[in-house]
Parts: structure tokens; sequence; C-alpha cells
């Protein structure tokens, strides 16, 4: 599915969830987009992986081997904005004030 899609199909379900629970919607926006960024990446549906692959004109596995590199600090963090959720909010809250 493409990221837009996914966006407009999910974000009207859980916004109203998420400022139920508390959670701040800027947050929730970075937490969702990253992981659509990580989705698309992601084998074996990958939208982004199978297009970059086509591109380059490489086969898949050459195209997962060279984006290994780039998926682990996404991985990272996302762990991390997920713990310390206050890290994606510093900059809004000063522009904000």
């Amino acid at each position: 599915m493409e990221s837009a899609s996914i966006m407009i199909i999910t974000v009207p379900i859980f916004v109203p969830i998420i400022t139920k629970l508390g959670f701040d919607p800027i947050y929730f926006g970075v937490v969702l987009t990253l992981n659509i960024m990580i989705g698309t990446l992601t084998p074996p549906v990958g939208l982004v992986l199978y297009i970059t692959a086509r591109v380059a004109e490489l086969p898949l596995s050459k195209a997962i081997k060279g984006i290994l590199p780039f998926y682990i600090p996404l991985l990272i963090s996302l762990i991390i904005i997920m713990f310390v959720p206050w890290i994606t909010l510093v900059l809004p809250n000063a522009l904000m004030k």
C-alpha cells in the first residue's frame, strides 16, 4: 500500500483514540510517519524497496543488502522515540511558546 493511502485510512481512525489516551498528535504523527517509512522498506511488501531495485536495475537481494545500513538506524531511532517521547516534542514546544 502507498504511504498516502495508509495515512488517509489510519489517521482519522487513530487520532481520536490517541487524543483520548492523552498522547500528543504531533508525537503520533512522527511515530506513524517513521513506521510507514520502515514499512515501505521492509520486504516482502516494501513498495519503495521494489521500486528502488527496479530503477537501479538490481536484483532484490542486492537492494536488501544495500538498504540494511540505513534500516538499522531507522529501527533504533523508532525505539528511542517510542521510549522517550519528549524528544519529538522539544522543537514544536519551543516554537509554540
